[in-house]
């Protein structure tokens, strides 16, 4: 722990480092004091990865305070992996109700819960934040991806939709084991995506949405034009869910990435998208489906062999 207070006095006054990379160090809260003090004074920095570290709910208040100190100039911290809970996230919300300077925040694995989770949607959202306070529109890049919740909660889909809708800067949001069920996507879409004209990308891998998703993401896709990169990998989409992909994603060029991996889709349909939409699009729809286990391989050799690439 020593060595981290040295660090952080030996960079307070340096004007050369932009970037710090703590991650999977055993950092303690202890040593989030430290960091406070770089984070409030030197105006250089503008990037400190401390993923995958030890770092607690109170030491997320150190973090949290710093970051709402008036020099503070960080853009970018990822706390990916350390176990903030609750109290660490609300931490968090409360500081980007005041922070200016951040453009992207990783909270992915951090132990969040529905308050956590709640409370970081509603810093973001305009009309949801308390009197003494603002909501943050300088955020652009938040990753929410897998949080504690045993079952699909309605509350955080909610609180997340309002976001959508309200907030006018964030660009990238990561929404991985979410257990976002179908019914769910539908009121994401309906209440906060479509009415949405920032957001770029969206990552929803990993959750539990099946082959009745199909129309919600085909809407989506269809009406929202901003959208370019969908990661849908590890779902469960199946045959039902990429045949109303297949409807849209010829018309939809504004979308330049698509993952779907691991979504138990059918060999036969693969094949009848690349014999409807030709060379192009089947290109595209290999690249969505990865070459992830012997069905995506031995499709890939057929369709490889077809489009003569």
């Amino acid at each position: 722990m020593k060595q981290v207070f040295a660090l952080c006095e030996t960079l307070a006054d340096d004007t050369n480092i932009m970037a710090m990379d703590l991650s999977h160090n055993f950092l303690t809260d202890m040593a989030t004091q430290a960091l406070a003090s770089i984070i409030k004074s030197n105006r250089t920095i503008r990037f400190i990865n401390l993923a995958g570290n030890d770092i607690g709910p109170e030491g997320a208040q150190h973090l949290a305070k710093a970051l709402s100190h008036p020099s503070c100039s960080l853009q970018a911290m990822s706390l990916t992996g350390n176990p903030l809970e609750e109290d660490g996230c609300m931490a968090m919300a409360d500081m980007l109700r005041v922070n200016t300077s951040l453009r992207a925040l990783d909270l992915n694995n951090v132990g969040a819960g529905v308050k956590g989770l709640v409370s970081v949607c509603s810093a973001l959202t305009p009309d949801a934040v308390e009197p003494q306070g603002q909501a943050n529109t300088s955020l652009e890049v938040l990753d929410l991806g897998q949080p504690v919740i045993h079952q699909p909660q309605d509350t955080v889909v909610l609180a997340i939709s309002r976001m959508l809708a309200g907030n006018p800067t964030l660009f990238e949001l990561g929404l991985s084991k979410q257990r976002l069920v179908d019914s769910q996507l539908e009121t994401l879409v309906s209440y906060g995506l479509l009415h949405n004209q920032v957001l770029t990308s969206i990552d929803l891998r990993a959750n539990r949405l099946s082959g009745f998703s199909g129309p919600q993401l085909e809407r989506l896709l269809t009406e929202n034009t901003h959208i370019s990169a969908l990661n849908l990998a590890s779902n469960m989409l199946g045959d039902a869910g990429a045949c109303s992909l297949a409807r849209c994603l010829p018309y939809c060029t504004w979308l330049t990435r698509l993952d779907l991996r691991n979504n138990n889709i059918g060999e036969q349909l693969l094949l009848l998208w690349g014999n409807v939409f030709g060379p192009a699009s089947s290109r595209a729809f290999l690249e969505a489906l990865g070459s992830d286990g012997h069905k995506a391989r031995r499709l890939r050799q057929g369709l490889v062999k077809w489009l003569d690439v």
